[in-house]
């Protein structure tokens, strides 16, 4: 069954990501995430930001009938919810500004160095 979803920070209750998907696909971004798989995606590095700073993933999940509800509904939830992907924080982004970036490196080795 197809479903849309939300990656919610737990911390400000807001939204951050929205996507569609079929059995457990809304759990990839956290689990590629932990594992360092794709460590510049944007939504990855997102969600390691959200769990350095002691918070976690709400998913919020509505099922459809069709792909083409699911991917209807998942273009109304980035409208609702002015999801932009630009604006999360990207390894890119972090390029042109140098104490951002050794801050957020730091921010990721303090996770890293947490798991150990």
């Amino acid at each position: 069954m197809l479903y849309t979803y939300l990656l919610i920070n737990s911390i400000d209750n807001i939204p951050f990501y929205a996507g569609k998907g079929s059995g457990n696909r809304m759990y990839h971004h956290i689990r590629n995430a932990l594992n360092e798989k794709y460590p510049n995606r944007s939504v990855h590095c997102k969600i390691l930001s959200i769990i350095k700073k002691g918070g976690s993933i709400i998913y919020q999940q509505t099922f459809h009938e069709t792909e083409q509800e699911a991917f209807e509904n998942e273009i109304l939830l980035i409208e609702q919810y002015g999801i932009d992907p630009t604006t999360i924080e990207t390894a890119y982004g972090l390029s042109s500004d140098y104490e951002r970036r050794i801050a957020f490196q730091a921010d990721v080795q303090d996770y890293v160095d947490m798991s150990i």
